[in-house]
């Protein structure tokens, strides 16, 4: 079947499904903590330095892949106009995929859960910082 006759949908749900089935978020379980401070940052360029930081500190697949997948949604973001998908909307969504607490991370008290709102806005930060790792 060719992709132009398969549903949009079903295939972003599919892409959703695998980063959300790994048996480690994309943005790994030692991240995570550090990420969600980053996100929590107010100064635009201290988040994009924190960012760019903790992308770095990937392991060499996690990192290649993302920054596979965040080529692939900054094309999406380019047509925003006919999608709907800014790149803002694109992190809610996919955010929480990449970017989630281990179960022993859950268990700890006041722990900071990445919400689709949360996430969402760290993420949407991350293309700035992954073209600097880009050059």
């Amino acid at each position: 079947m060719l992709l132009s006759y398969m549903d949009i949908n079903v295939i972003a749900g599919t892409l959703k499904l695998y980063f959300r089935e790994l048996p480690e978020p994309l943005l790994t379980d030692r991240l995570y903590p550090a990420f969600m401070e980053g996100i929590a940052l107010s100064d635009p360029a201290a988040k994009e330095n924190c960012m760019m930081h903790l992308l770095r500190s990937l392991p060499d697949p996690n990192l290649i892949t993302f920054l596979t997948l965040l080529e692939h949604l900054k094309r999406v973001a380019e047509k925003e106009p006919v999608n709907k998908m800014s790149l803002h909307n694109l992190g809610t969504v996919f955010g929480p995929t990449l970017l989630r607490p281990s179960d022993l991370e859950i268990s700890k008290p006041n722990v900071t859960l990445a919400s689709g709102h949360g996430t969402g806005s760290g993420i949407a930060v991350l293309p700035a910082a992954s073209t600097h790792i880009l050059r």
